[in-house]
């Protein structure tokens, strides 16, 4: 339990000092072209650990989709126990800071490493609070009990209370009004901005695209490329039917997913990312030992947004969107925090309409489901708006349709 025996005048102090570092990186971050977004890490002592800013954007490119706050502050901090960093308490001793209410990959990263948060603006749109403060209804049942444990606002002077569990190290502090309206100005004057970046930034359609592998006997810098992210790219195994993609891939996937079970012990979630003309560009396993939210998605995800940027403009040539292609996931989303990051990881890479083509394929499939359709899109009908109205998110997951390939992969499975 955190100790919150403290006076009202030094818990104002205290949390302006933290809420007011937090407010000046989401205005670094929005003058640096990004979301205005920003926060810090604090342990149970109140000593700052880390202080970072939204880098979704750099040099007006698409950098990182998944490079929100909270995500890099959870991968920082076991990034640095896995240093062997003795000094830092343990992951529900820790307290993320954040000037906006955490999206659906964040709070799943959240949970899913063990601490707590505090925001200070609302996000009615993607924000798992966009209900309200305390009323993380848009959460699965088992997560929206841990969301009421561990995640808080802080109260505004005059306009509204603190909201949150007693065992928050701020508890019941409460924030001058003008650092609420400074957050809220630095997200909501970058967002139309930087949407239009990602948008400018999502290539061109199928139908305009060459395939890549005409490069396959080529020396293009693009071939190389490829086959740094992937030796096999164009090999037999792994060129595939789009829309029927057989037991090739899942060969891949349970391989992929192999290897993570022999690093940790566990038989985790792989993915595969398959471009529009049959070519697997990027498989992946998850990468949980280094951290418990570094999983197959989120992987596969930066893995590919380096290569685009690494290919530069001529990549723009051979290289679709991750709108236009298809990711294949091994197991399917859960009800558990992991699920709920991918959803959301998902929901930031499109950030936006999907075009109408995508509803013909489903751009995220998976091969083994863990719950059943009526509950998943349960799930995922209550997720906050952007995710279940804007980018349709229930109608871009679909379980594949290869019966060959589910009867392979789920006879791959251990007991």
């Amino acid at each position: 339990m955190y100790n919150t025996e403290m006076p009202k005048s030094i818990r104002h102090l205290a949390a302006d000092k933290y809420a007011g570092i937090a407010v000046n990186e989401a205005e670094n971050a929005k003058n640096d072209g990004t979301f205005g977004v920003g926060g810090l890490l604090i342990d149970d002592r109140g000593t700052i650990r880390k202080v970072v800013r939204n880098r979704v954007i750099q040099n007006s490119s698409v950098h990182d989709p998944t490079a929100h706050v909270e995500r890099q502050l959870v991968d920082w901090y076991f990034s640095e126990k896995a240093r062997k960093d003795d000094s830092l308490p343990p992951a529900s001793k820790m307290t993320i800071i954040s000037s906006l209410d955490p999206c659906v990959m964040c709070s799943g990263a959240i949970l899913a490493g063990g601490l707590d948060v505090i925001r200070i603006s609302q996000d009615n749109e993607s924000g798992v609070s966009c209900k309200g403060p305390g009323n993380f209804s848009t959460l699965p049942e088992g997560l929206e009990q841990r969301a009421k444990e561990t995640f808080s606002a802080f109260g505004v002077l005059g306009k509204r209370p603190f909201s949150g569990p007693p065992s928050s190290i701020l508890y019941g502090h409460e924030i001058d009004g003008r650092l609420d309206q400074r957050s809220l100005c630095a997200f909501s004057s970058s967002l139309k901005k930087i949407r239009g970046i990602i948008n400018d930034h999502e290539g061109l359609p199928p139908d305009r695209l060459s395939n890549p592998r005409t490069l396959a006997k080529t020396r293009s810098q693009i071939l190389k490329l490829l086959r740094k992210y992937n030796p096999e790219v164009f090999s037999k195994e792994h060129v595939i039917d789009f829309d029927k993609p057989g037991i090739n891939l899942g060969r891949i996937l349970v391989q992929k997913a192999r290897e993570s079970y022999e690093r940790r012990g566990v038989f985790s979630n792989s993915a595969c990312l398959v471009d529009p003309f049959g070519n697997m560009l990027i498989s992946e396993g998850g990468a949980e030992e280094a951290s418990p939210i570094r999983t197959a998605f989120l992987e596969m995800v930066r893995k590919y947004h380096k290569l685009q940027l690494e290919a530069g403009p001529e990549g723009k040539k051979y290289l679709a969107h991750i709108k236009y292609c298809k990711t294949v996931l091994l197991l399917g989303p859960g009800r558990d925090a992991k699920s709920l990051m991918e959803v959301g990881s998902f929901g930031s890479s499109v950030e936006g309409e999907l075009p109408k083509a995508c509803g013909e394929y489903c751009p995220l499939q998976y091969v083994i489901p863990l719950q059943e359709r009526d509950d998943l899109e349960r799930m995922l009908d209550s997720l906050p708006p952007f995710y279940s109205d804007t980018v349709r998110i229930k109608d871009t997951i679909q379980e594949v349709k290869d019966a060959k390939l589910q009867r392979f992969c789920k006879s791959k499975m251990p007991e």
